[in-house]
């Protein structure tokens, strides 16, 4: 099963809470003359879709309050040898699942944050695959071929980022935080499109905002929630949406867990 397309193309973000966008970028590309039209337009269309899925309404009772988790700080490479697409694909994969919430499908996978007690792996997803099962306390599946089917709980949620933290008894490996990427830089894109699990998608990182890698790496319904991923095989950002237009997907930051669902240790 898939998370269907919404009638814009793009793939469905839950936000309720607003907060201030940094706008710096956006006028920075406008002055740099008709050599970045493209992504000054890309860039309207996420301010776009964002302003559209601000006015989406969806009640989600309030979950337990939780003790926030703790993240580790970004993982220096500087001196690691840069892996093939290969490569970075095998050492990613047994920590990515597929996520089934209700009719609602996408992608998760373990992050380097220590599990809560009583728990083994945490899994970083989207807010909007698992938001019915949120609301609900209920129960949302995981699988994988290592693992097969198992339960996750939903631990944490963030509204504003449309990013949700998921708790299961199960161990997998843990993907760990990359150092942030430059417009240029090739990423992976992993992830459960239209049911397709394990699907990779290699591209550029196209543009940059405070929130948001820009990349041409194919991202489609599905494979929201799952990792975007340097030539280190670490995560930078969260795959979020896809616009309109040829080759524009949006990958939330990863460091945008740090805002409320985790402490981050320092970066120093």
């Amino acid at each position: 099963m898939s998370y269907p397309l919404s009638a814009s193309g793009a793939l469905p973000i839950v936000r309720v809470k607003k907060r201030k966008r940094n706008v710096a970028l956006v006028l920075l590309a406008s002055a740099l003359g008709l050599s970045l039209v493209g992504n000054v337009v890309a860039f309207s269309e996420i301010q776009r879709l964002n302003n559209a899925a601000t006015k989406q309404e969806l009640s989600i009772e309030t979950i337990p309050q939780r003790e926030p988790l703790t993240a580790n700080a970004p993982t220096s490479d500087d001196a690691a040898p840069l892996r093939s697409f290969q490569e970075v694909y095998a050492g990613a994969i047994g920590s990515i699942v597929t996520i089934e919430c209700g009719l609602s499908q996408g992608t998760g996978f373990s992050y380097d944050i220590p599990a809560p007690n009583g728990y083994l792996s945490v899994i970083v997803t989207n807010l909007h695959v698992v938001s019915r099962c949120a609301s609900a306390g209920s129960p949302v599946y995981l699988s994988a071929e290592s693992i097969g089917t198992v339960t996750g709980e939903v631990y944490g949620i963030d509204e504003s980022y449309d990013l949700a933290l998921v708790v299961t008894p199960v161990l997998l490996p843990v993907l760990m935080r990359g150092n942030d990427a430059e417009i240029g830089a090739q990423v992976v894109a992993i992830g459960s499109p239209f049911g397709l699990d394990g699907t990779l998608t290699q591209g550029v990182v196209s543009n940059l905002t405070d929130q948001d890698y820009q990349t041409d790496a194919a991202i489609n319904p599905g494979s929201s929630g799952g990792p975007l991923l340097d030539l280190y095989g670490h995560v930078l950002g969260v795959n979020t949406a896809r616009a309109d237009g040829e080759g524009i997907g949006i990958a939330r930051r990863i460091a945008l867990l740090c805002e409320g669902l985790v402490v981050c240790a320092s970066d120093g």
